[in-house]
């Protein structure tokens, strides 16, 4: 795990755009510590599945008698060691099995006010896919699904991608480099998620000069190898996913404003059935589910704003960008200077008459304080003003945020 310091220049336009300072590090070293016990404790639950993954390995490839030989000799009976590919070929088909059922981008609308972000997205996904590969991640997650029961692969950031841009990377993942919560059968779940991997003491000082090699007391679990591996210039670089709440049940009142079926809320039997509907679909866990508040959404689709939305001609909702601009606009010191702005905005009204900027705030205050709330995320919403206005070519009318603490919405 790594501590960073960056230069703060950047982040001073960051805090006048209304988004989180982070010129200060945004873990200290007693959450290191106790990460790190995490992880321990974590590895600890799943000592019996490493163990199972391992003998797999060897399994498949007709290795196993090391792990019978002792029993079948207990019992008095005679020990035979067939040579045979016989469980490889079947794998293999099984693999040939899978590939044929490679799965095909569709994404369908769940309302008529879908239907453009839909077949947009029908376009951009495919697309997706194939920059990273994803036939390749599919093939290798089969084998390991083939050979161990299960299989994972996860999606990143990768802040190297599209020369130094960034872009979005799928990787498989092995098991026994992956540690989650003990008795969570849905990873999901987990409140935490440690993803490790075994990297040169070389390559860490090039992209870490201030870190220090050691050990942090966790060893990774190996396969059997022919041949000597040897890792001794090698160290654990862990990244730690981990659900950060805010008050109020914030996360989970985001969630389920982004994953709603907002023609279906018209009135509260519609709203409660697509809460129920995220349950069961997993989109919130039963946690979340009960965090929400379905009064609070309930007042916001039937207030003039929430009417508004539903509308709409057409509603664009969790839209991730990423656009160079000036860099005056957020420091006078980054003038001459192109900056990489990227964001998420929460919902984007399509009107005749150009784009209304929605952000919901789930921030604890008292009623009356809206207003001097609202103008601390101006800077925020001039930001995503400016991109989603070169996006998709038109003017923004209206910036407005949303309160669920007073059902209060304010434009800006």
């Amino acid at each position: 795990m790594t501590n960073e310091k960056t230069n703060p220049l950047p982040y001073r336009a960051a805090a006048e755009a209304g988004l989180p300072d982070m010129s200060e590090p945004v873990i200290t070293p007693d959450d290191v510590a106790r990460g790190t016990e995490l992880l321990r404790r974590y590895k600890d639950g799943k000592r019996a599945l490493e163990a199972r993954i391992i003998a797999d390995e060897q399994w498949y490839r007709l290795r196993h008698w090391q792990y019978l030989r002792d029993r079948r000799r207990e019992q008095g009976a005679d020990v035979v060691e067939p040579t045979s590919a016989w469980l490889f070929n079947a794998i293999v088909s099984k693999h040939a099995d899978a590939m044929d059922s490679f799965p095909e981008a569709v994404i369908l609308p769940r309302s008529e006010q879908d239907e453009p972000d839909a077949k947009a997205l029908s376009a951009i996904v495919p697309a997706v896919l194939e920059k990273t590969h994803f036939e390749q991640v599919w093939s290798d997650a089969w084998w390991y699904k083939l050979k161990h029961g299960c299989a994972a692969y996860g999606v990143f950031w990768d802040s190297a991608g599209s020369g130094g841009l960034g872009d979005v990377a799928v990787r498989q993942l092995d098991l026994l480099n992956l540690f989650w919560e003990p008795g969570i059968t849905d990873i999901q779940a987990s409140r935490n998620l440690f993803v490790c991997a075994l990297v040169d003491n070389d390559d860490i000082a090039a992209a870490w000069p201030e870190a220090r090699p050691g050990s942090c007391g966790v060893e990774l679990a190996q396969y059997l190898y022919d041949d000597a591996v040897d890792t001794s210039n090698k160290s654990i670089v862990v990244d730690w996913y981990y659900k950060k709440p805010l008050p109020g049940g914030g996360t989970a009142l985001h969630l389920a404003m982004q994953h709603l079926n907002y023609a279906a809320c018209a009135d509260e039997s519609g709203l409660r059935s697509e809460l129920e509907r995220l349950g069961r679909q997993k989109f919130l866990t039963p946690q979340q589910l009960e965090a929400v508040d379905p009064e609070r959404l309930r007042r916001f689709f039937a207030s003039p704003l929430g009417q508004r939305v539903l509308k709409a001609p057409q509603v664009v909702r969790e839209f991730k960008f990423s656009v160079l601009d000036d860099g005056a606009n957020y420091d006078p010191a980054l003038e001459g200077e192109e900056i990489l702005l990227q964001g998420v905005t929460d919902c984007c009204l399509i009107e005749l008459d150009g784009l209304v900027i929605l952000d919901f705030k789930s921030d604890r205050l008292r009623p009356g304080a809206e207003r001097e709330r609202a103008e601390y995320y101006r800077g925020q919403l001039d930001a995503y003003s400016r991109a989603l206005s070169r996006i998709f070519e038109l003017p923004v009318s209206e910036r407005i945020v949303y309160f669920f603490a007073t059902d209060t919405a304010v434009s800006l």
